[in-house]
């Protein structure tokens, strides 16, 4: 299982197209490089994504964001749940999690779905 913030659950999801894993829990990912020069150059967005492939490989998707995320347009976090139907979990005022000291929702999530030891 992979969990990943921001850029890093770009990064998963383009794992996700070639490997086979158990899941992933993207928390305000995004699938454009939303105009900006640095994430450009990560090259995640160079290839057309291959959504069937991201859902096949995997047994469970979580999608977690801010219903106020002034860095990623709802838009983005909408179009990744239409492509992959993840289970999602829109959080109010939960901006980007950045201010997050501690995120129980994203804790009761993987308590309920892995086998946490």
């Amino acid at each position: 299982m992979l969990i990943d913030w921001s850029s890093g659950a770009v990064a998963a999801m383009r794992y996700a197209e070639n490997n086979k894993i158990k899941g992933t829990v993207l928390v305000s990912g995004n699938y454009t490089d939303l105009g900006d020069e640095i994430e450009k150059q990560s090259g995640y967005y160079d290839d057309p994504w291959n959504w069937e492939k991201i859902k096949k490989n995997q047994e469970k998707i979580a999608l977690f964001y801010g219903d106020n995320d002034p860095y990623i347009s709802q838009s983005e976090f909408e179009f990744i749940a239409s492509k992959l139907s993840p289970k999602v979990f829109k959080i109010h005022e939960g901006k980007h999690f950045i201010e997050y000291v501690t995120f129980p929702q994203l804790l009761e999530y993987i308590k309920l779905n892995y086998s946490v030891r």
